[in-house]
């Protein structure tokens, strides 16, 4: 048996003395014990809370940082989409003219040098004195096909090996060029080193030079059979 350490009497083991102050006390622990589930329930749901609130703001701050990766990375691809378009650009119309010039297409050749203004313009010229564009054009063409075969001519290449914005006096000289001939105006010129390289029946010939591409205001870049020191223009002479 055990005693009660309020009043002394005797209670069974495990009971509860009916006295005063032994009452008082037992409902005291039993409020305490039930506040305890109440309290830790609370501050599991202020944790719960917390963490959402938390994992929330965590995800908040991921999608912004996606979103601004996302955003230099469109950026990046932009700035090297213009500089690769650019370079594309401005090695086209070389192209377009040694492409011309293994078919001899002449045609070709006139577009990758011209703009469609001025060739209206020569177009015109030739109405006045009774003559044909498309007749002229494969006159040209005719004529070029001829020296090609008389040289043993079977391909062009030309390859490009470096190049660089023109300024000072070679780009007054492609300017005024361009002016007087044609009256077209030039907003900048580009120089390429080039090897240019000619295959015929006999032998392979590699010459290394210099050419010239120029912008126009009408219709972007045109070559430059000015200043050209691999030979490549001398293939077409209006």
């Amino acid at each position: 048996m055990e005693k009660c350490v309020y009043c002394g009497k005797e209670i069974p083991e495990g009971g509860v003395c009916g006295c005063k102050e032994a009452m008082e006390a037992a409902s005291t622990g039993n409020a305490a014990r039930m506040a305890e589930p109440e309290e830790a329930d609370s501050r599991k749901k202020r944790k719960k809370k917390e963490k959402k609130k938390s994992d929330s703001g965590s995800r908040g701050k991921k999608a912004k940082l996606i979103v601004i990766l996302s955003l230099i990375a469109l950026l990046v691809l932009g700035v090297l989409g213009l500089i690769m378009y650019s370079s594309y650009a401005r090695k086209k119309p070389v192209k377009m003219y040694v492409k011309g010039l293994n078919r001899s297409n002449a045609e070709l050749m006139v577009n990758a040098m011209y703009t469609t203004d001025f060739i209206e313009k020569m177009k015109a010229e030739l109405r006045s004195q009774g003559k044909d564009w498309d007749d002229n054009i494969h006159d040209y063409g005719k004529a070029l096909e001829d020296d090609k075969k008389s040289a043993g001519f079977k391909k062009a290449k030309l390859k490009i090996l470096d190049g660089a914005k023109v300024k000072g006096d070679t780009l007054s000289a492609l300017k005024g060029y361009y002016k007087v001939f044609s009256g077209q105006d030039i907003k900048k010129a580009y120089r390429f080193s080039v090897e240019f390289t000619v295959r015929t029946k006999k032998e392979k010939s590699v010459k290394t030079g210099v050419i010239y591409v120029v912008k126009t205001k009408e219709e972007g870049w045109k070559f430059c059979p000015l200043e050209d020191s691999t030979g490549l223009s001398e293939y077409f002479q209006l």
